[in-house]
């Protein structure tokens, strides 16, 4: 099973041009690794794929490892590929 929640670092909308933080946890309560898990973040109506902030991403592994890796944009999307063996 895997659970996924997505947390916001702020209550009040920013204006134009602002930055929110978007916090995205992803766990696993399965036994074995898992392999390219396909990680999606549906964006909020009105902002664009664009809007991202290239270099923004951080993933942190349960071994600790981190992986800097942009997402994919798509519209209205961002997708990335998980693989953390």
């Amino acid at each position: 099973m895997l659970v996924v929640d997505k947390e916001v670092d702020t209550s009040v909308v920013p204006t134009a041009g602002g930055v929110v933080t978007y916090t995205i946890t992803v766990s696993s309560f399965e036994f074995g690794p898992l392999t390219n898990l396909q990680v999606f973040d549906l964006l909020p109506l009105g902002v664009p794929e664009t809007a991202y902030v290239p270099g923004s991403t951080l993933v942190t592994y349960p071994d600790l490892t981190q992986d800097t890796t942009d997402p994919v944009p798509s519209p209205g999307r961002l997708d990335w590929t998980l693989s953390p063996d």
